[in-house]
């Protein structure tokens, strides 16, 4: 019986990615993938498809192809398509998963004159995009870390933002966790906004079978009660507003 291998990591040293496959049973390598240029280079996200494909989304901030990437890998490690979906250094990939119509969902942050979240549906056998879409307004200062899609294919952001991300919320102060729900064509539905006078930021997010949204992350001041000092993490089941 072969080795069982473990999910794939990713790891890196020096702004150099690294895609790794490693066995459960000791931990050594089975096939490695470097992808990496003389500038900061880093990944926001990985899914695996129902064949064995890696598919991971990155940025590069500087030189001829910095900005947003997604790449595609076979089970042996060789990558067989990569598309660049931004142009600036200053992008950011958050996360990768499968909708269930099978498009691959990427999402990040791009730059617009300021950190604006944006989302990508990609086609998983080349890496075409269909579609992407971000708020319907100004959202300077707003950063991705987290995504998770519904079984109907509604796609929730999380992290954090600088602003406010509907009119029916107000900026606490600092930064403010924030939730953004687009449906399965980009359309944008839903949003929830939260945090306290000092800073906070979101960084994952689930849906239970019920519906329910919940988010994880950490905060500097009272924002789910009063802080026991210094830096506190949250978790926390929210309620959008309906767009």
């Amino acid at each position: 019986m072969g080795r069982r291998l473990r999910p794939y990591e990713l790891r890196g040293g020096r702004g150099e990615l690294v895609r790794r496959r490693v066995a459960a049973d000791d931990l050594s390598e089975t096939w490695w993938a470097p992808a990496r240029t003389p500038y900061g280079d880093t990944a926001g996200g990985i899914a695996i498809g129902p064949d064995g494909g890696v598919f991971v989304a990155g940025a590069n901030q500087a030189g001829a192809q910095r900005g947003i990437w997604a790449r595609r890998l076979d089970a042996q490690g060789q990558q067989t398509w990569g598309s660049r979906l931004t142009s600036s250094g200053f992008d950011v990939s958050g996360a990768i998963a499968f909708a269930p119509d099978g498009n691959l969902i990427l999402a990040g942050a791009r730059d617009a004159g300021g950190s604006q979240p944006i989302v990508f549906a990609l086609d998983p056998a080349t890496g075409a995009p269909l579609w992407s879409a971000s708020a319907p307004r100004d959202l300077n200062g707003t950063g991705v870390t987290d995504m998770t899609i519904d079984p109907s294919g509604n796609i929730l952001i999380t992290g954090s933002t600088m602003t406010t991300v509907a009119p029916a919320f107000t900026n606490r102060g600092g930064s403010d966790a924030f939730v953004l729900r687009f449906d399965g064509t980009g359309k944008l539905t839903g949003s929830w906004q939260g945090g306290s006078a000092a800073e906070d930021e979101a960084t994952g997010i689930a849906i239970d079978s019920c519906g329910r949204i919940v988010v994880a992350g950490w905060s500097d001041g009272a924002m789910a009660g009063a802080p026991a000092g210094r830096r506190d993490a949250f978790l926390l089941s929210v309620e959008l507003h309906e767009e």
